[in-house]
């Protein structure tokens, strides 16, 4: 799934989250690499599964805030790379 997320095939993305396995703590990391390389679909998709993963339904805002991977946050890495659309889907939802 990080290969699918870093390469933005949201669709691929969706479809081994629905048939495979549910999200899990490790496949975070792949909303950071379609966060970083600027995959808008990829994010949107991943993002929605990690509120799941929190603690039930929260607003969008919480999976970049308090989900880390490697002391940072989907947020830092779309900032660290320029991707300005994708901070603003994180910011916005």
């Amino acid at each position: 799934m990080k290969l699918a997320a870093s390469k933005g095939h949201a669709k691929t993305v969706t479809l081994l989250l629905e048939n495979f396995k549910p999200i899990c703590e490790e496949d975070i990391a792949c909303l950071y690499l379609a966060a970083a390389f600027g995959h808008m679909s990829a994010v949107d998709v991943l993002l929605n599964k990690v509120v799941e993963l929190k603690e039930g339904p929260k607003p969008r805002p919480e999976a970049y805030i308090e989900c880390r991977w490697r002391c940072m946050t989907a947020l830092l890495w779309a900032a660290l790379y320029g991707q300005s659309e994708v901070i603003k889907l994180l910011l916005n939802g």
